[in-house]
């Protein structure tokens, strides 16, 4: 009885082994659950869109300069009749409106000078249509070009952020002025007349003796009056209607003798 007990007990695992070694390969162990990264939120030291810029004081070693917006018009401060690059000047106010912190550096710095900030080489003061302001002080580059060490004023740490701040606080008010054209068509010219030395070199004209305008042909009055080669004084006056600035090098001239405009050659 016993031995038969047994010999049914011995059945049984090996059934069950039997079904085990079956059924294994189909098992799948319990999926772990999946764990997502967390980001780290940015942290912004203004965090505003240019549109809501009022004023942005900027000094650096070009000088100092102030620019107000209102109606999403940005002018000179007390020169609103210097004409800015609307463009330039709403990316110059846009890059300090929304100011990301890149990394901190340093918590309650003792030595500011490792970063360029014991003397800054900018300094901005922006402020927004709800009153808040910010003013930041600029370092030198941190390692590459791209990031710079800044400070928020009543903020004691050391930062770095984009070089697109750097970009605004460093910029010139010359690179903020509009470029602009003579605002002419060549149609547009009666008289042209080229002095050197002071004096007259040539002089043509269109106007014909009875003073009407564009129904003569071009005719040189100076140094004689002679018949013109047309089509070259089309094109002196096709060039002068294309004179477009440059670059603007200096936005309010007290000094020409610098530039050889006190007594200019022509």
């Amino acid at each position: 009885m016993k031995m038969k007990r047994n010999l049914i007990i011995l059945a049984v695992v090996l059934v069950l082994a039997v079904g085990l070694a079956i059924g294994a390969p189909h098992l799948k162990p319990a999926a772990e659950p999946t764990v997502e990264p967390t980001a780290t939120p940015t942290e912004y030291l203004t965090q505003y869109a240019g549109t809501d810029v009022t004023k942005l004081v900027v000094e650096n070693a070009s000088g100092t300069f102030t620019l107000v917006q209102k109606d999403n018009v940005i002018s000179l401060d007390g020169k609103p009749d210097v004409a800015l690059d609307q463009t330039e000047a709403s990316t110059e106010v846009t890059n300090l409106s929304a100011v990301a912190v890149e990394r901190v550096i340093e918590e309650n710095p003792t030595d500011l000078a490792k970063y360029g900030l014991d003397q800054p080489q900018a300094k901005a003061t922006i402020t927004f249509t709800d009153g808040n302001s910010a003013t930041f002080l600029l370092g030198k580059a941190a390692g590459s070009q791209s990031t710079y060490y800044l400070m928020k004023q009543g903020d004691k740490r050391v930062m770095t952020a984009w070089i697109s701040v750097n970009t605004s606080m460093t910029a010139t008010l010359e690179s903020l002025l509009a470029k602009q054209g003579v605002g002419l068509a060549d149609t547009d010219m009666e008289t042209v007349t080229v002095r050197k030395g002071g004096q007259d070199i040539y002089s043509f004209t269109n106007k014909d003796p009875m003073g009407d305008v564009n129904t003569f042909t071009w005719m040189i009055t100076v140094p004689w009056k002679r018949s013109a080669d047309v089509q070259k004084l089309s094109e002196v006056c096709t060039a002068i209607a294309g004179l477009e600035m440059g670059a603007v090098v200096e936005a309010d001239v007290q000094d020409l003798t610098k530039y050889g405009l006190d007594k200019p050659s022509a």
